[in-house]
């Protein structure tokens, strides 16, 4: 299917406006929230493309930093493919999930960055949201 040049072009622009207020934001994101889950949100959200809504809620026990744990939590994935995410999954939960579908994606090395940033100044049990505090196991 051909791309609209008109709309490719708007999409492109839409794309840097959205790069820069997230790059002002990343700027601030410190100085207002400094236990760092503002950065690790926002991280997130461009890293994995998904809402804020999602993310906010995500559970120790989503954040899937082993290639075991990847496999446990696949979700009709062939276990075979955490082999292949070095960087370790996320479980999106159904609930959160504008579609209403589970998945597991895995992480992109900004994204784990970012996870591993802020799981290295919290602490909490795997039932507590990540984004609130989760233990890096």
């Amino acid at each position: 299917m051909p791309i609209d040049a008109p709309n490719a072009v708007w999409a492109v622009i839409l794309y840097g406006e959205a790069t820069q207020t997230l790059k002002k934001l990343l700027k601030v994101a410190d100085a207002v929230e400094p236990l760092g889950m503002a950065r690790c949100v926002l991280s997130l959200a461009r890293e994995c493309g998904r809402r804020i809504n999602a993310i906010v809620n995500l559970r120790a026990t989503d954040v899937l930093l082993s290639r075991e744990q990847i496999a446990l939590a696949a979700v009709g994935a062939p276990t075979e493919w955490a082999a292949h995410w070095p960087h370790g999954a996320m479980r999106w939960r159904a609930e959160f999930d504008k579609m209403g579908y589970e998945s597991v994606t895995p992480l992109s090395k900004l994204a784990r960055k970012a996870i591993d940033t802020y799981l290295s100044t919290q602490s909490s049990s795997g039932r507590n949201p990540a984004v609130r505090g989760a233990s890096a196991t």
